[in-house]
């Protein structure tokens, strides 16, 4: 089915949707008693009933800049209500507004609290049967044959990947020709030796939309922002963990949770100093670490190893019932109480909150030479906890698989992320101890 006729069917649908929605509505709010029955008038339902034609088309249009009726190939329902729920409250909201400044009726907020209700609910399980079942759009990727590892955990959800030697726009009509798909995605490196505008020329004639894919976006998620420069158009790459709001943000989360901490925290902190004074006459361990851009500093942690702990041995790692540690030592690192004073180095912005462990320059220039993307992790700022820390990665452990999970969280930031990572830590501090 053509993408026009699809839009065609969905605006339709929707439009019955939305009459339906403020009829229910209307009538459990006027006629039946669940929220008391007031008195209607037959001038209450002809505004009511103007009201609802004239917002039709602004609530489509409204609909379509939260890509209600963009063409995917099979959304998930989460993804159908989260974009339905946007579109429907922007639309009431504009409603609302404009409701304001019509002083000669006043409409019932809570009948269209049940519209906002339904217009959210009713529609994205009929959206989600029918993207599911019906209409679906038919996707084709030509893609060369070297590449099939590096994607085939990207585009798993695909059926129609062609995989050719080398790709060609003899074959690339072919294919078209045999399987009319509404979009054709190609990987923009595979198709350097082609003219692109003869490549859209071609799928244009065959009511295709050419799609093209860069290299970069297939390893690594980053977003690409698109501009313009004097009519010459380009593509930024940016990582929305660095992005300017989310750093001033981030930064602004980090300081005060530190503050808040390390107010908290004080009477441990004088109880744990006295004894560290007491035992080792050294409350603190100063130690040299890796921070953002490879830049060194100070980490600041109570001391809780002997003072000649690698003098005959060098830099090693920690291991369970470590002979090195002390006493008093033992304890704060099974609680994990000895990273209290990290929160120091939070503030001094050395480190945030959460990111990638900080790792000793020793360990960083063997790490850098058996796995090459390892210095990726030092584009950002290191972390009291990171996201391999709270899936059970730290001490002794696989640094290829915590190198993967430090990057999952640099490439795939989101707020959301960021909190589970923090809640995450939570429990694990205060129910799964598995720090030594």
């Amino acid at each position: 089915m053509k993408i026009e006729k699809q839009l065609f069917i969905r605006y339709i649908i929707d439009s019955f949707l939305y009459l339906i929605s403020f009829g229910f509505a209307f009538y459990i709010r006027f006629f039946t008693s669940i929220f008391g029955k007031p008195p209607i008038d037959i001038f209450m339902m002809k505004s009511y009933f103007i009201t609802i034609l004239i917002f039709l088309p602004i609530y489509l249009i409204i609909l379509s800049f939260f890509d209600i009726y963009e063409i995917f190939y099979k959304y998930s329902f989460i993804e159908i209500l989260r974009n339905r729920f946007k579109g429907v409250t922007a639309s009431l909201t504009i409603f609302f507004a404009a409701s304001f400044f019509i002083r000669s009726f006043s409409y019932s907020r809570l009948t269209f609290i049940l519209i906002w209700i339904f217009l959210t609910i009713i529609p994205s399980v009929i959206q989600y049967c029918l993207v599911q079942y019906y209409l679906y759009t038919n996707f084709l990727f030509i893609i060369n044959k070297d590449r099939k590892e590096m994607i085939k955990n990207k585009l798993h959800i695909f059926k129609e990947i062609i995989y050719v030697d080398n790709i060609k726009k003899e074959d690339i009509e072919k294919l078209i020709k045999q399987r009319q798909p509404h979009y054709l995605f190609l990987i923009l490196e595979d198709i350097t030796n082609i003219n692109i505008n003869e490549i859209n020329s071609l799928s244009t004639f065959y009511n295709c939309k050419l799609c093209l894919i860069p290299e970069l976006s297939l390893k690594f998620p980053i977003n690409m922002k698109k501009k313009s420069f004097d009519s010459i158009i380009y593509f930024v790459f940016e990582l929305n963990i660095l992005k300017k709001h989310n750093i001033i943000i981030k930064r602004s989360f980090d300081i005060i949770i530190s503050l808040v901490s390390l107010i908290i925290f004080s009477p441990l902190f004088l109880l744990i100093s006295i004894a560290l004074f007491f035992e080792e006459r050294q409350i603190f361990y100063l130690q040299d670490r890796i921070g953002k851009n490879g830049k060194i500093f100070k980490i600041i942690k109570f001391r809780t190893m002997r003072k000649d702990a690698e003098k005959q041995t060098g830099p090693v790692w920690a291991k369970e019932n470590d002979p090195r540690t002390t006493k008093i030592g033992r304890i704060l690192r099974s609680l994990s109480l000895d990273e209290i004073p990290q929160f120091i180095n939070i503030l001094q912005g050395e480190m945030s909150l959460i990111g990638p462990r900080p790792e000793r320059p020793f360990f960083v220039k063997e790490f850098q030479q058996q796995l090459p993307n390892y210095n990726y992790r030092h584009i950002v700022k290191p972390g009291l906890t990171g996201w391999a820390q709270v899936n059970g990665l730290r001490g002794n452990t696989s640094i290829e698989k915590r190198l993967e999970y430090d990057l999952y969280y640099i490439y795939n930031f989101t707020w959301y992320l960021e909190f589970k990572i923090l809640f995450k830590t939570i429990m694990e501090f205060l129910f799964h101890k598995t720090a030594y």
